[in-house]
C-alpha cells in the first residue's frame, strides 16, 4: 500500500525497505532519493530483475551498480551511461550473460580485442556482426579469437585467414567435431594423417566419403592404417586391393581381413598374418584356403577343431592331422580312414587319452604290431584290440611270451573277449582258475577244455564252474555230470530260468530234489500242478500250497484227504480261492463262514454266495452293512433278505430304488411311506414310471414343483393330478403340454389365455386350441396354426369372425 502513503513515509527508508522486502514492486512508489540509493534497488532486484526499471536515472552512471545489473541481464548494458559503454570489465560481463549486449558497447569496445573474444566465448563467430568492420578483418588473424569461435563450432574456420586455416592445432579442434571441416582447413593439414584420423575417429562412416572428398596420397594412407587398423574397412576399394596397406592392417587384428576384397582373401600372405594371430580367422578367407598346406597347418596347431574344415586332401595327410591332434587328440576323428590306420599319427592321439582308438581305423586295431604296441603303452588299449585279433593264435602268444605281460593278463584278455580262451595253451585251458574266468563270460567256454584219458570233460564234474555256466543257461545241467544233481544249488539256478527241468534228472535223487521244500516252491510257483508230484508231508507246507492255489483253486481238490479239512480251514487259502472263484466259499470250513472279509469277497463276484452259507449265518451277513449294501448293489432283489433295520438306511434303499422302483414294495408299509414323501426317492421312481410312482407317492408332493415338472416331461397329463398351484404354474403347465397337447385340457383357466402354452399345444394337435381363451381364439396367426396342424378339423372351433375370413375358409379347404 506505499503508494497510497503519503509523501513522507514513502521517502522512509526503513519503510520503504520494509516494502520492498515484501514485494519488490513497491519500489516503484518510494522517493526518486531513495530509488537512487544502490543498495535499496539492489535489494528489490534479487527476487526480480525487473525492478531495475524504477531506478533512478543517476544510477546508470554508478559502475558497480550497473555491473550487478548486467550480470543477471547482459541486454541492459543499454542503459548505462555513455561512459561505461566502453568500460571493457562490464562490457564482457554483459557479454556473459547475452552475446547481444555487444550492439550496445561503444564503438571503440567493438573494436577491443578482448570485448570480442568475450562475444565469440558467448555467442561463436556470428557475435561479431555488432563488430565494427575493421575489427572483424582483425579477428581473421587473431588465431585466440579463431580458436575459440572453432571450440564454439567447427564452421568458424571458414573465417580464418589463408595463414590460420594451416594451423594444425585448430584443424584438430575442427574435424574432431565434423569431418567436413577438412574441406574448410589448408592443403597442410588436410594431408596430416592425424588430422584425417581424427576426423573418422568421430564416425569410420564418414571416411571414405572424405576420401573421396579429399584425396590423399597412398604413403599417408598407409601411415593412416598402420597406426589404426580400422582405417581399412572404410578405405576406398583401390586401397583394399593394396596387399601391403591389408597386411599393415591384418597384422594389428585379424578381423580387419574380413574388409579385404575376395581376391585378398584368396592371398594365402595375407592369411598366414591373419590365422597366426586366431585360427577363427580361417573363417573369413576364401574357402581356397582350406586346402592350403601351410595356412591349414597354422589353424589347427591353434584349434584342432578346424580341421573339420580342411579339404579332404588336408584331412588325409598326417602331418597336418598330428599338428592338429598336438594340441587335441579328438582331432583324430576329423582324419580320413587312411590317417586313422597310420599307427604313428593314431599314436599321437593314444599318448594323450586312450579313449583315441575309438576313432582308429577298424584295419589298425585288427593290426597285430600295432596292437602290440599300444597294449605295452597302455594296458587300457585292450578295450579297442578287435575280436578277430583275439581269436589269432599267433597274437595271443605274442602277448603270453612278452615278458611285459604277465598271467593276470590272461584274464584280462578272456574279459575282454572269452573266445581267447580257445587259442590259450593247452595248460591254461586246463587251470580252472582259468576256465572259470572264460565261462563267466560264455559257458561254450567248456567246449574247448580238453579231455581227460578218460576223454570226458573234467570241469562238467566241477560244482563252482556247472552252477556258474547254468546260472547262464539252464540247459548247462544236461551236459554235467549225473552226481551233480545232489548240488540243490545248482539244480534251484536252472530251475529259476525252467522249472520243469526236475523231469530231467534220471538218478534216485530225483525224490529227495522232489522233498526239497525250496525246490517244491520253485516248481509250483511256475506250474501248480507240480504239487501233485511232490510227497503227501508237503501238503502241510501252506505257503508252498498257497502258491499253488493263487493259479488255480481247485488243486485243493488234489490234497490227499487227511489234509483237505486242514487247508479249507486256512484264512488266506480260502481268501484266495474265493477270490477266484466264489462258489469256493461252499467248501471253507464253518468258522471261515463266519469271517466277514471272506463273506464280502465273494458276495462281490455274486450275492447268491450268503445262499451258499448255513442259515444262521447268512442271516447274521444279512445284517452287515458292507454286505448288504454290496448284494443291494448287485441285485434290488437282495433288499427282501436284508435285516429289517436297513430299511431305515437311506443309502441302501435307494440303491435298490435306482434299480427297480418297484423295490419300494417289498418294504414294509411304514417304511415304504416314508420313501414315498421323499423327494429324491420320488424322482428317481418318476424317471422308470411316472404315473405309478405319482399315485403311489405322498399326495402332498403332487404340489411341489420340481415333482411334478419331472412328471410332466415323462407324461404331460399327468398335470392332471397336480394341485391347483400346480396347474397354474405356467412352467409346469408348459412342460405338459410340449409333451402331450391334451393337457392343455387339465391347466388352470387363467393359463389358457397364455400364448406361449396355447401356441405349443395347437402346433402339435390344432384341436386343442378349443381350450384357448376367447381372446386367442380370435387371433388370426394361431387359427392358421391350428388349421395347418389338424388339417382343417379346427376351424369350426375359431372364433365366428374368423370363420368368415375368406383366407382362413381357403386354408381349412372348405368350399
Amino acid at each position: 500500500q506505499l503508494r497510497l502513503a503519503p509523501e513522507h513515509i514513502r521517502a522512509d527508508r526503513d519503510v520503504v525497505v520494509a516494502a520492498v522486502r515484501r514485494n519488490w514492486k513497491a519500489l516503484e512508489f518510494a522517493s526518486m532519493d531513495l530509488r537512487g540509493e544502490r543498495e535499496l534497488v539492489l535489494l528489490a532486484m534479487k527476487p526480480d530483475i525487473r525492478a531495475v526499471q524504477f531506478a533512478a536515472p543517476q544510477l546508470w552512471q554508478d559502475r558497480v551498480f550497473v555491473h550487478n545489473v548486467v550480470r543477471e541481464d547482459g541486454m541492459l548494458l543499454k542503459r548505462a551511461s555513455e561512459e561505461l559503454l566502453g568500460d571493457v570489465e562490464i562490457v564482457c560481463t554483459a557479454l556473459q550473460q547475452d552475446w547481444r549486449a555487444l550492439a550496445f558497447a561503444s564503438r571503440e569496445a567493438r573494436g577491443e580485442p578482448t570485448i570480442l573474444r568475450a562475444a565469440v566465448r558467448s555467442g561463436g563467430w556470428g557475435a561479431l556482426v555488432y563488430a565494427t568492420a575493421e575489427a572483424r578483418d582483425a579477428a581473421r588473424c587473431d588465431r585466440e579469437l579463431i580458436s575459440i569461435a572453432v571450440e564454439r563450432d567447427w564452421r568458424a574456420l571458414e573465417q580464418a585467414s589463408e595463414e590460420l586455416i594451416e594451423d594444425r592445432e585448430l584443424a584438430m579442434v575442427a574435424v574432431r567435431q565434423d569431418w567436413r571441416a577438412l574441406g574448410c582447413m589448408g592443403e597442410g593439414p588436410r594431408s596430416d594423417h592425424d588430422v584425417i584420423l581424427a576426423a573418422a575417429h568421430q564416425d569410420w562412416c564418414v571416411l571414405t566419403l572424405a576420401l573421396e572428398e579429399f584425396p590423399v596420397e597412398r604413403d599417408i594412407i598407409f601411415a593412416m592404417v598402420k597406426r589404426d587398423w580400422h582405417v581399412f574397412a572404410y578405405l576406398p576399394k583401390r586401397y583394399l586391393e593394396d596387399r601391403e596397406i591389408a597386411e599393415v592392417a591384418v597384422a594389428q587384428d585379424w578381423q580387419a581381413w574380413g574388409y579385404a576384397p575376395e581376391a585378398m582373401r584368396a592371398d594365402p600372405a595375407v592369411a598366414m598374418v591373419a590365422v597366426r594371430q586366431h585360427a577363427g580367422a580361417l573363417l573369413l578367407g576364401h574357402e581356397s584356403l582350406r586346402g592350403n598346406r601351410d595356412v591349414m597347418l597354422a589353424v589347427v596347431s591353434q584349434d584342432a577343431n578346424y580341421l573339420e574344415l580342411a579339404s579332404e586332401e588336408l584331412r588325409d595327410d598326417p602331418d597336418v592331422v598330428k599338428a592338429a591332434i598336438a594340441g587335441d587328440w579328438k582331432a583324430l576323428a576329423l582324419a580320413s580312414e587312411r590317417v586313422r590306420a597310420d599307427r604313428s599319427a593314431v599314436f599321437e592321439a593314444f599318448r594323450q587319452h586312450v579313449s583315441a582308438l575309438e576313432w582308429a581305423a577298424p584295419a589298425l586295431l585288427a593290426d597285430a604290431a600295432s596292437m602290440l604296441i599300444f597294449l605295452k603303452h597302455d594296458r587300457r588299449a585292450l578295450t579297442y584290440v578287435s575280436d578277430s585279433l583275439l581269436e589269432d593264435h599267433e597274437f595271443v602268444h605274442g602277448l603270453l611270451q612278452d615278458k611285459a605281460f604277465g598271467r593276470a593278463f590272461v584274464f584280462e584278455l578272456i574279459r575282454k573277449n572269452w573266445r581267447v580262451f580257445t587259442v590259450l595253451p593247452e595248460d591254461m585251458r586246463m587251470s580252472k582258475e582259468i576256465v572259470m574266468a572264460a565261462v563267466k563270460q560264455d559257458r561254450h567256454a567248456l567246449d574247448f577244455v580238453p579231455l581227460d584219458d578218460n576223454g570226458l570233460n573234467p570241469f562238467w564234474s566241477d560244482n563252482a564252474i556247472v552252477l556258474c555256466a547254468v546260472q547262464q543257461d539252464w540247459r548247462a545241467i544236461e551236459l554235467m555230470d549225473q552226481g551233480l544233481w545232489q548240488d540243490f544249488t545248482i539244480v534251484k539256478a536252472a530251475m529259476m530260468q525252467y522249472p520243469p527241468v526236475l523231469d530231467l534228472c534220471k538218478t534216485t535223487m530225483k525224490k529227495e530234489l522232489w522233498a526239497d521244500r525250496d525246490i517244491v516252491l520253485l516248481a509250483v510257483e511256475h506250474d501248480c500242478w507240480a504239487l501233485t508230484k511232490t510227497r503227501p508231508p508237503m501238503w502241510q507246507e501252506i505257503d508252498i500250497v498257497l502258491a499253488a492255489v493263487r493259479q488255480d483253486w481247485k488243486i485243493i481238490d488234489k490234497a490227499p484227504g487227511k489234509m483237505l479239512k486242514t487247508l479249507w480251514a486256512d484264512y488266506d487259502i480260502v481268501m484266495e480261492a474265493v477270490r477266484q472263484d466264489w462258489q469256493a466259499i461252499k467248501k471253507a470250513s464253518k468258522s471261515l463262514m463266519e469271517e466277514q472279509r471272506i463273506v464280502l469277497t465273494a458276495v462281490q463276484q455274486d450275492w447268491h454266495a450268503l445262499n451258499a452259507l448255513p442259515p444262521k449265518l447268512a442271516k447274521a451277513m444279512w445284517a452287515d452293512r458292507e454286505i448288504v449294501e454290496c448284494a443291494v448293489g448287485q441285485d434290488w432283489k437282495a433288499l427282501r433278505n436284508i435285516d429289517k433295520e436297513f430299511f431305515e438306511d437311506r443309502s441302501i434303499v435307494f440303491s435298490a430304488v435306482r434299480q427297480d422302483w418297484k423295490a419300494l414294495k417289498d418294504l414294509p408299509k411304514e417304511a415304504a411311506d416314508r420313501y414315498w414323501s421323499d423327494v429324491e426317492v420320488v424322482l428317481c421312481c418318476i424317471k422308470q414310471d411316472a404315473q405309478k410312482a405319482l399315485e403311489m407317492a405322498d399326495k402332498a408332493l403332487r404340489g411341489v414343483t420340481s415333482v411334478m415338472l419331472a412328471a410332466v416331461q415323462v407324461q404331460g397329463s399327468l398335470i392332471k393330478l397336480g394341485d391347483d398351484n400346480i396347474k397354474a404354474d405356467k412352467k409346469v403347465a408348459l412342460a405338459a403340454v410340449k409333451n402331450d397337447p391334451t393337457a392343455i385340457q387339465h391347466i388352470a383357466t387363467v393359463l389358457c389365455g397364455d400364448r406361449d402354452i396355447v401356441q405349443a399345444a395347437v402346433e402339435q394337435n390344432g384341436l386343442m386350441i378349443k381350450y384357448a381363451s376367447d381372446e386367442l381364439r380370435g387371433e388370426r396367426d394361431l387359427a392358421s396354426l391350428a388349421i395347418t396342424s389338424s388339417n382343417g378339423e379346427a376351424f369350426e372351433l375359431l372364433a365366428e369372425e374368423l370363420q368368415r375370413d375368406p383366407d382362413l375358409v381357403e386354408l381349412a379347404g372348405i368350399s
